[in-house]
């Protein structure tokens, strides 16, 4: 059995960071739909539960995101009505790329907008 080369290594052996990629998913959705539900965002990042409640929160904390009621429910439901979680809209928010090798690094950096403060 032959080793793979050593770029393919590095390649197979980079460690993923779930935390950083649970808050690209979570984002995305929400650059994507504006507006989501937590049980939303469960659905549309794959992520669980938890993960989903625990992004969000330290989204929240650094001022990314905001919670507001939703105001098109039912006036007449049982159980506590959704949170939505949006975008804040003061916030600046960029996609950004990195791909790195023994030879050579590229960064990309995309999709950059921010909105001035009211």
């Amino acid at each position: 059995m032959t080793n793979p080369p050593a770029d393919e290594r590095a390649v197979a052996d980079a460690p993923i960071n779930l935390r950083r990629l649970g808050r690209v998913r979570v984002l995305e959705a929400l650059a994507r739909s504006r507006r989501l539900s937590r049980a939303d965002l469960v659905e549309q990042t794959g992520l669980a539960r938890a993960s989903v409640g625990s992004v969000v929160f330290d989204l929240m904390r650094e001022g990314l995101v905001e919670e507001t009621p939703d105001e098109a429910s039912p006036a007449i439901r049982t159980g506590r009505p959704p949170q939505l979680v949006s975008l804040v809209p003061r916030a600046a928010y960029a996609r950004a790329g990195i791909a790195a090798s023994a030879c050579s690094s590229t960064a990309i950096l995309s999709g950059c907008w921010a909105r001035r403060p009211n």
